[in-house]
């Protein structure tokens, strides 16, 4: 498969970036047609590769994009999951290209949602309670293979709304791309290898690594009290968890 057409596309969003408007002008009309038809038409295209390296979570694989809701985002982006772990944007782990507000560089990353709903509108999660989604996630990685390859780079939007700022906060994983490395690079490769890590971190996630050490304590608890009792696919084990992993 050609990645000429991806590459096309990844830069004409790239360029279009420094004529952002909250407004739709023409400008973010042809960038939201390419974030949420051409480019996601792209992440489909390579689904038979992609699946295969997420294993069963690719059974429902699932690809979504935004450019803004209502109102235009300075940060656009594009994401691929498995629809069971991460039914929406706001919940679970996901693979995610994001954009930065001047254009000169995207970021192909693996991160969690950065916000919640709440009394009808987006609530956007604290810091600390990222900085714990993604420090799991990452150990995780990191534990299964012994590193996170080429995604070592920090994520930067350098956007001035606060909502692109969390975007970054739920990164746990990144490799940055200029603009003018994208004729460069192998995109597919990039995308097998996030692939392969996303997988990672829904086993761990499933083995219950993101579970609060109150909901641990409380199944430890139940375990004593019935010991033959089934868990939940979600609640099984705790070898993941934020107290007993180290880098």
């Amino acid at each position: 498969m050609s990645q000429e057409s991806l590459k096309i596309v990844l830069k004409r969003i790239c360029e279009l970036q420094p004529s952002y408007s909250s407004e739709n002008t023409p400008e973010m009309q042809e960038r939201g047609e390419l974030i949420r038809r051409t480019l996601t038409a792209e992440i489909k295209a390579r689904s038979d590769f992609i699946t295969h390296k997420m294993g069963t979570f690719g059974n429902d694989f699932n690809v979504g994009a935004s450019d803004g809701i209502g109102r235009k985002t300075e940060a656009p982006w594009v994401r691929f999951c498995s629809q069971k772990m991460s039914p929406a944007p706001t919940e679970g782990y996901y693979f995610v290209i994001h954009f930065n507000r001047d254009g000169t560089a995207l970021f192909l990353t693996v991160g969690c949602g950065s916000t919640t709903w709440k009394k009808g509108s987006l609530v956007p999660l604290s810091k600390e309670k990222l900085l714990e989604k993604t420090l799991m996630a990452r150990r995780s990685i990191i534990s299964e293979h012994g590193s996170v390859g080429d995604f070592v780079d920090q994520i930067a939007l350098n956007a001035k709304a606060p909502l692109p700022k969390t975007f970054e906060h739920a990164t746990a994983i990144a490799k940055r791309i200029s603009y003018d490395d994208i004729d460069t690079t192998d995109f597919d490769s990039l995308l097998s290898q996030s692939a392969i890590y996303l997988r990672t971190v829904y086993e761990a996630q499933r083995s219950g690594f993101d579970l609060t050490h109150a909901d641990q304590a409380e199944i430890e608890i139940q375990d004593i009290i019935k010991p033959q009792r089934k868990r939940q696919s979600g609640s099984q084990g705790f070898g993941l968890s934020a107290t007993t992993i180290h880098l």
